[in-house]
């Protein structure tokens, strides 16, 4: 059986950061008033974008998916990056965990509900 180059791996074949990332993705599939799409690196995008882009109740996420036990290291771009994000009103951060990324997705509602109080 030839594999189609859009079949997905199967989950024993992903890094750990590949299927954190594709636990976080499946889970924001199911968030209400949420879009969100992987970041597939190339050179013709920037350096340092964070794996997973999502959009929440009108707030830009970054989500930097590394692994859990601590050998994947994030890049200083991606460090940049995250903090611009920070900066410019949206939530980013560097997660190894779902419950990193609720509490991401928290933090974009509160921001949302925070600028829907003030008629922004």
């Amino acid at each position: 059986h030839r594999r189609d180059h859009c079949d997905p791996l199967p989950q024993a074949t992903m890094t750990p950061e590949g299927r954190l990332t594709k636990q976080i993705t499946d889970w924001l599939k199911l968030q209400p008033a949420t879009w969100h799409t992987k970041v597939h690196g190339s050179a013709y995008q920037g350096r340092g974008c964070p794996d997973v882009i999502a959009g929440h109740f009108g707030i830009l996420c970054g989500i930097e998916v590394k692994r859990s036990d601590g050998k994947g290291k994030t890049a200083a771009i991606q460090a940049h990056n995250v903090k611009r994000i920070n900066e410019a009103g949206g939530v980013a951060a560097v997660v190894t965990s779902l419950a990193d990324v609720r509490h991401l997705l928290h933090t974009a509602r509160l921001k949302a509900d925070e600028r829907y109080d003030h008629g922004e």
